[in-house]
Formats: C-alpha cells, sequence, structure tokens
C-alpha cells in the first residue's frame, strides 16, 4: 500500500550480498599451523608478489625462513641484476619474524636497521636460507633479562 512506513531495511532483489573478506580468510586458513598462515599472508601481499619475492618454507617454530626473489619479465633488460633493496625487502619481515616467535609475545621487536653487502650483482633467482641459532636465543634472552632495552645485531655466516 502506498504511504506505508516499515522498519525492515528494504529487500535487494537480484543481488548476492555483500562478500566478507574476513570469513574467507577464516575459511581458507582453518586448521593451518600459524607459519603457514604467516606464509600464507606474506605470499600475498600485492608488493612482494609483484616483485617476485616468495617465501617458500617457515619451520613450524619459526626458527628458519627460506624466501626466494624471481625475475620478472617487466624488469628492464634480460641480464638487469635484482637491486640491493629489493634484496634486503626479501629478507627484512622474514628476520622480524623469526625473532618476535622466537622470544614470545612478552617481547616487542623492532627493527631499527639494516644493511646488505652485496658482493656480486644477483641475475636470475636469488634465495636465502635465514635461521635464528640456539646461541644467539640465548644471548638475546640473557641481555633482556633485567628488562632492559637491546640493540642487537644478527650476522650472516
Amino acid at each position: 500500500m502506498a504511504g506505508e512506513v516499515s522498519s525492515a531495511p528494504p529487500r535487494r532483489r537480484g543481488r548476492c550480498r555483500p562478500l566478507n573478506w574476513a570469513d574467507v580468510a577464516a575459511w581458507i586458513t582453518a586448521g593451518m599451523s600459524s607459519s603457514r598462515r604467516w606464509q600464507l599472508r606474506a605470499n600475498l601481499s600485492p608488493v612482494r608478489w609483484l616483485a617476485g619475492m616468495r617465501i617458500e618454507h617457515v619451520a613450524p617454530d619459526f626458527r628458519s625462513i627460506t624466501a626466494a626473489l624471481r625475475p620478472r619479465a617487466f624488469r628492464v633488460g634480460d641480464a638487469a641484476p635484482h637491486t640491493g633493496a629489493a634484496l634486503y625487502a626479501l629478507v627484512d619481515p622474514c628476520c622480524l619474524a623469526i625473532v618476535q616467535h622466537a622470544v614470545g609475545p612478552d617481547y616487542l621487536v623492532w627493527d631499527k636497521a639494516g644493511s646488505i653487502e652485496v658482493l656480486a650483482p644477483g641475475r636470475g633467482r636469488v634465495w636465502a636460507r635465514l635461521e635464528l641459532q640456539d646461541d644467539d636465543l640465548r644471548r638475546i634472552r640473557q641481555m633482556t633479562s633485567r628488562g632492559t632495552s637491546i640493540c642487537i645485531s644478527l650476522a650472516s655466516k
């Protein structure tokens, strides 16, 4: 009837309800370990995906991560080397994840600085395996046992 007022929202005809991406993500990751969820989330990042970065393996205890950087077709030139910025972006979030999961939620981990020494131009597929050794973890826990903040340097071997 004309002029009738209803408190119910108007019905949509011929349309699906809007997609809730949080529900989709929860459905996809149901039953996955936290390391596998982290790997999937890192690999689905648009910036990392477009740059050719991929997390290939994450140990269940987050003590080691393997990451790779593939050449992309839209890079300039066939033999264009990987830049230092791309190499740093490949490993930087992995270092934070390893240390944060190793020390636990009681610690706040910040990334203050980093450096990469390029020995030769990286062409083709470049990969890195990052591991946190027991000695490094013991040193971190010993230095923070008094509740003070510390600044450490994790070096490659």
